[in-house]
């Protein structure tokens, strides 16, 4: 934990301890930061992301508010590492109560002093890296652990008879991809797999994809597993399509977004993946954000979509129920659990989630159950 910053959030800056809604002059608004990559290559992931936001903090308005206050999303694009720390500041300096974010290991590990010396709690809806588990510091995840998804998978590939394997990952996140491919080849080894070559990319330059592609084809394996974002899995699939199509592939929840099957098409058919989210989902509550979301935006949420909307929703849950005088970190730990749109979130003492993970595959353009 860092030292004691000047100011300290808690429900008398936020939400609670106050007279109902409708008694006297109305209150400030609840300020909550969302903090993503609205302009970098992982675009696309980072507006849907935004977007499951603002529709829950549109829901609890629309609901009252958390005890007469209502909710206010302000965004900060991060852009790349140069940007990062700015965009961070001016959220501090915005003097929010919490912030939505960010989406990556990488950009995690750099910021997150930041908003540790400020005392304003970050909560991610997607970071699994190991790395930043089990830590009392400002930062809960919401999502699976890297090693719990790193494992699912491993199983689900030997399910499938495969034997042997390349692996290919994105250094630009190595926060996660580094431990992820470990933990990976250890179950996948213990399983009679073979990790027969690693091809690191993006550490030293843009990534030239059909480069990747050759190199990654040199060894015959039973498939390649893609550790990249959805658009340089999209990519990546295209190219590995011209030179061996038919060769399975698989990859991880980073790239479970709808941009992959937009812009893979017919290279990422048949692609499997671990993730904490269910397109199938039958149960009322994800039928109703499905319905929401598609007349709101136009399109199906997604899992940065719908694990956003579930942090906003902790989020409110927690500042609902807290004592007067606690702060907003402290809420979010001491009362859950909460329901999220498909599972019940718990959350640690260290702000760590359990999450379940749901095999898939891309079938006929979209992601399906295993």
């Amino acid at each position: 934990m860092t030292a004691a910053a000047p100011r300290r959030r808690t429900v008398l800056q936020g939400a609670l301890g106050l007279a109902v809604a409708g008694c006297g002059a109305p209150r400030a608004a609840l300020r909550i930061g969302f903090l993503g990559g609205l302009s970098d290559r992982d675009a696309h992931f980072s507006r849907e992301a935004r977007d499951g936001a603002l529709l829950a903090i549109e829901q609890a308005n629309a609901a009252g508010g958390v005890r007469g206050r209502a909710l206010q999303l302000v965004v900060q694009d991060h852009g790349g590492p140069l940007h990062e720390a700015a965009a961070a500041r001016r959220l501090i300096d915005a003097q929010v109560d919490a912030v939505v974010g960010p989406y990556t290991s990488a950009v995690a590990l750099r910021l997150l002093p930041l908003f540790n010396a400020a005392r304003v709690l970050l909560l991610s809806p997607t970071l699994s890296a190991d790395s930043l588990m089990r830590r009392a510091d400002y930062l809960v995840c919401l999502n699976s652990s890297t090693r719990e998804s790193a494992q699912a998978l491993a199983q689900l590939l030997l399910a499938r008879r495969w034997r042997s394997l390349t692996v290919l990952r994105d250094m630009r996140n190595a926060e996660a991809t580094r431990p992820w491919s470990e933990a990976f080849a250890q179950v996948f080894a213990a399983g009679g797999g073979t990790v027969a070559q690693q091809v690191d990319f993006g550490a030293d330059g843009p990534p030239v994809f059909g480069d990747l592609a050759q190199r990654a084809l040199a060894v015959p394996v039973d498939g390649l597993l893609l550790l990249a974002s959805s658009a340089d899995t999209a990519r990546l699939a295209q190219q590995v399509a011209q030179r061996a199509r038919g060769l399975p592939l698989a990859s991880t929840s980073w790239a479970a977004n709808p941009d992959l099957i937009e812009l893979g098409g017919r290279s990422v058919e048949g692609l499997v993946l671990v993730q904490a989210f269910d397109e199938a989902d039958r149960s009322p509550r994800y039928r109703a954000l499905h319905a929401d979301y598609l007349a709101r935006f136009g399109l199906a949420p997604s899992f940065a979509a719908a694990s956003s909307f579930d942090a906003v929703m902790v989020l409110a849950a927690a500042l609902q129920r807290a004592a007067p005088g606690e702060s907003v970190r402290d809420a979010v730990l001491r009362h859950g659990p909460y329901q999220g749109v498909q599972q019940l979130l718990t959350i640690d003492r260290f702000g760590d989630t359990r999450r379940a993970v749901v095999a898939s595959i891309v079938r006929n353009g979209r992601f399906a159950p295993l």
